[in-house]
């Protein structure tokens, strides 16, 4: 309530994949799929907007393609 009287607001949109204008990755996971690649597999911490500003983005662990070499 004290956040909404300063008019900042949750993030609410979760995409499955990663959307760099508000989310940070903090963690990431090598897959050998490339269509894995950029896919978020945990939201840790929501984010916050005021104004359309992101005033804190959303925290999360992403997958990404390691480009597996073949023996």
């Amino acid at each position: 309530e004290i956040l909404y009287r300063y008019d900042i607001e949750l993030i609410e949109d979760h995409p499955e994949r990663l959307e760099i204008s508000f989310q940070k990755p903090i963690k990431r996971i090598d897959s050998d799929d490339p269509d894995d690649d950029r896919r978020v597999v945990q939201y840790v911490r929501e984010g916050f907007t005021k104004d359309k500003t992101v005033l804190r983005p959303q925290e999360i662990v992403v997958k990404r393609y390691s480009g597996a070499k073949e023996a």
